[in-house]
């Protein structure tokens, strides 16, 4: 696992109540899987169990998520970042599950907007109590343990005004984990 100190956290929304204990990360990591298929282990451990299904917290929001953000010196632009990022996507007329893809990220003056959706071809999620593992193929993602910056827990928010692209906004929730 890298831990670079360069990325700069997403800033956190306010809240009125307290968020479920699983926003909080414990730990987090990204290693390379060295096999023939070459995949991506993402990890986090959070301070509370990770629900399987949509609870009252997650089916408040239109999007919630982790996700694990590398550094943006590596792409050499310090406002553009990638993300890989787990999902509990609750879009009208879908399946609500646990989902994976890539994102990537652009800070425009403090607000952090997604300006495209990757959806990798394969990917597997596994959660036990507070444990996910996310593995994906390494030619789908942008984020590896050589530039893994930190990991974070996440909601999205529509934002036309700041984020012309998809008009879409990434508002981090718990402390980032490094």
């Amino acid at each position: 696992m890298s831990t670079l100190a360069a990325a700069t956290p997403i800033p956190s929304a306010s809240a009125a109540k307290a968020p479920p204990a699983y926003t909080d990360l414990t730990s987090a990591s990204v290693s390379d899987v060295t096999d023939p298929n070459q995949k991506v282990l993402y990890n986090i451990t959070a301070a509370g169990n990770i629900p399987l299904t949509a609870d009252s917290y997650i089916k408040s929001k239109k999007v919630f998520g982790y996700a694990w953000i590398g550094d943006p010196s590596i792409i050499g632009d310090p406002n553009l970042f990638n993300a890989t990022v787990v999902t509990f996507d609750r879009v009208p007329g879908t399946t609500s599950s646990w989902d994976a893809h890539t994102y990537e990220l652009k800070d425009v003056d403090g607000t952090i907007c997604v300006t495209a959706i990757g959806d990798p071809s394969i990917r597997t999620i596994s959660i036990t109590g507070n444990l996910l593992n996310a593995t994906l193929n390494r030619s789908d993602v942008s984020v590896t343990q050589d530039n893994f910056a930190y990991a974070t827990t996440f909601e999205l928010k529509v934002n036309k005004k700041a984020c012309p692209e998809l008009g879409v906004e990434l508002v981090g929730i718990g402390d980032p984990q490094i």
